[in-house]
Formats: structure tokens, C-alpha cells, sequence
């Protein structure tokens, strides 16, 4: 459940993140323009990435987890129909 919370706060952040890099000075000035540097030339491709991978993120926190395998039971009989250890029956039924 931890893991879950943490994924969907992680994908609103990177949410939040292709936010100000596809739009620079939204929301009427109060989110600052965020300077890319030499990677302005690909800030469509970054924000898209950055928008594409919180979403996957969401998707995977959301999705149902698989249904395990159940164990085989431990206290099952045994092959010859007796529980428990098999030689030292046997050497007690003899004696």
C-alpha cells in the first residue's frame, strides 16, 4: 500500500514537472520558467517524456497486483499415507 501512495507522489510530480517545462511562466506567472540550457531545442520531447513516464507510473501504483501461487500444504501426508519423519517411524514400530 506504501509502494502505491509513493508511485501516485511520484507521478504527480513528474506530472507537475512536464507542466512547467511545456508551458514556461503558466499559470499567469506563478509557475517560473524553468531554463533547460543547451536542451531548450527539446523541451517538447522532455516534457512529453517526463509527462509519458508519471504516467506509466500511475498506471503501474494503480494496477491490480497478480494472485500468488498458494504453497503446498505442510502438514500434507506423505507418500506412504504417515506424517512425519519417515525412517524414524519405522524404526520405533519395529523396537
Amino acid at each position: 500500500m506504501l509502494g502505491r501512495i509513493i508511485g501516485l507522489a511520484l507521478a504527480l510530480a513528474l506530472w507537475g514537472g512536464a507542466y512547467v517545462i511545456l508551458n514556461p511562466g503558466g499559470l499567469d506567472g506563478q509557475v517560473p520558467a524553468l531554463g533547460l540550457g543547451a536542451f531548450e531545442g527539446v523541451r517538447g520531447g522532455l516534457g512529453l517524456a517526463a509527462g509519458l513516464l508519471g504516467l506509466a507510473l500511475a498506471a503501474a501504483a494503480l494496477m491490480r497486483a497478480p494472485e500468488r501461487p498458494q504453497g503446498r500444504d505442510p502438514l500434507a501426508p506423505l507418500i506412504d499415507g504417515h506424517q512425519g519423519e519417515i525412517g524414524r517411524a519405522s524404526c520405533r514400530e519395529r523396537a
